[in-house]
């Protein structure tokens, strides 16, 4: 069991917390940079968090890096942003809760959508020729 971090005071300690929870340098480093194999990608992570270091996150790798504590229930990084921002803490979204949401609302859009068009369909019917 991984003993989660009491204290986050910077970005990169939040970073390295949500690191150590989601199976480490190398595996989080892979799925940021897929172009690298994983032991370098692995290193190149570890560089971004060095001060002073030509290695930096984007900000598109900081949000996968949040979607990826997501999947892994670890919202330090995203606690951190939403602390140092003046937000309450975030609570993630339930998941089935949301698709099932989504989808019957492009469900409904499909089913307007389709009467949209038959009305359409017969207007143009009628248009004289």
């Amino acid at each position: 069991m991984t003993q989660n971090h009491l204290w986050i005071e910077t970005w990169a300690d939040a970073v390295r917390a949500l690191i150590e929870a989601c199976g480490g340098p190398k595996r989080v480093g892979a799925e940021l940079r897929p172009d690298l194999p994983a032991d370098d990608a692995g290193e190149w992570l570890q560089k971004t968090l060095k001060p002073n270091r030509r290695e930096v996150l984007s900000a598109q790798q900081l949000l996968t890096l949040m979607a990826i504590g997501r999947r892994h229930n670890c919202d330090l990084l995203m606690a951190f942003v939403a602390d140092q921002a003046g937000y309450h803490a975030p609570k993630p979204i339930d998941m089935a809760n949301e698709t099932a949401r989504v989808q019957q609302q492009a469900q409904d859009m499909f089913a307007e959508a389709s009467k949209l068009l038959d009305r359409l369909s017969r207007l143009q019917a009628l248009q004289p020729k």
